[in-house]
C-alpha cells in the first residue's frame, strides 16, 4: 500500500497540504480531485517522492519513502508529472525509453516502448521528434513513458504504483478514456493507480475511489457516488451542479445560472436556457 499519513506541506507563505491522510492500495484507482491550489500536485509530489512534506509521513509497502534511494524507488513507482516536457530533440521511442533501466536488456526494452505506445495510440509514433508532435500526442508519449517504467519495474520484480498528475489535460474526449483505459487496465493487473482528474465525469466513470481536497485538506473521500453530491461540489468549487446518471455512471454538469442567449442549449425541443 501507497499511504500518507497526515502530512502538511508549505510552500513559500502558503499552506500547500494541511494534516492529509491518504492510501492507495495494490489493484484499485483512486481519483485526486479539486479546485484550482487544492493541494492535489503537491500531494502527488509527496507520494512519490519528487517532495518531502514538512510533517507526517509517505509509507511504501510498510516502509518509509525515504528509506528508498532514487534507482529503488523507480523501480517500485513511475509518474507522469503535470506539464511534462522534454527540450532535448528525442524521437518518440527515446522519450519512453528513457526511464528504463540498464538491466532490462535491448530487445525486452524495445517491446516495452512498443507496447506502452500501443496502449495509448501511439503506435508507429517512435520514429517521430518530440517536438514535431501535436501538444495532445505529447502528453500521451509522456504517459507511454510512465507506463513502460512501470512495466520495467514489473519485470524486475516491482513496478507496484503508478502516479498520474493531470493525465488527459489537452485531450479529445477519445484519447482522455483511452488513457484512462489503460490506468484501469495498470489496477486491474495488480498495481495501484492515482489520477489527478479534473473533469468529474470521468473520474466517477473510472475511479474505485475519489478523494476530494479543498485547500489543503481532504474534504471527502469515498465512492464516487457518496463524495460527488450537488451540495458538496457547490461547497467546493462554488458552483451549482446537478448530479445525472448515464448509463449507469455519474455525470456532473455545471449548471450556470445566468447565461445569455447566445449560450442556450438547443434540444430536440427547442432553445432551453441553462439553469
Amino acid at each position: 500500500m501507497l499511504e500518507a499519513r497526515g502530512i502538511s506541506l508549505t510552500l513559500g507563505h502558503r499552506r500547500a497540504l494541511d494534516d492529509v491522510s491518504v492510501t492507495v492500495a495494490r489493484g484499485e484507482l483512486v481519483v485526486v480531485a479539486g479546485p484550482n491550489g487544492a493541494g492535489k500536485s503537491s500531494l502527488v509530489d509527496c507520494l512519490s517522492g519528487a517532495r518531502r512534506a514538512d510533517a507526517g509521513e509517505v509509507r511504501l509497502d510498510g516502509m518509509p519513502l525515504a528509506a528508498f534511494d532514487a534507482a529503488a524507488l523507480a523501480r517500485r513507482r513511475a509518474v507522469l508529472e503535470q506539464g511534462s516536457a522534454v527540450a532535448a530533440p528525442f524521437t518518440v521511442a527515446e522519450l519512453v525509453a528513457l526511464p528504463i533501466p540498464r538491466e532490462i536488456g535491448p530487445a525486452d526494452a524495445g517491446r516495452l516502448v512498443a507496447d506502452a505506445l500501443g496502449e495509448v495510440g501511439l503506435a508507429g509514433f517512435g520514429p517521430r521528434r518530440v517536438h514535431e508532435t501535436s501538444g495532445g500526442e505529447q502528453l500521451r508519449a509522456h504517459m507511454a513513458r510512465a507506463l513502460a517504467q512501470l512495466r520495467a519495474g514489473q519485470a524486475l520484480g516491482g513496478g507496484s504504483y503508478l502516479m498520474l498528475d493531470e493525465p488527459t489535460a489537452s485531450l479529445d474526449l477519445c484519447h482522455q478514456a483511452g488513457v484512462l483505459e489503460a490506468a484501469r487496465r495498470v489496477a486491474e493487473e495488480g498495481a495501484g493507480v492515482l489520477a489527478v482528474l479534473h473533469d468529474l465525469t470521468l473520474a466517477a466513470a473510472f475511479a474505485d475511489r475519489i478523494v476530494l481536497m479543498n485547500r489543503g485538506r481532504v474534504a471527502a473521500e469515498g465512492a464516487p457516488w457518496s463524495v460527488l453530491t450537488e451540495v458538496r461540489i457547490e461547497e467546493v468549487y462554488g458552483l451549482p451542479v446537478s448530479i445525472g446518471s448515464t448509463g449507469g455512471a455519474l455525470s456532473v454538469v455545471p449548471r450556470y445560472r445566468d447565461a445569455p442567449p447566445s449560450h442556450r442549449i438547443r434540444t430536440a425541443r427547442g432553445d432551453q436556457q441553462c439553469s
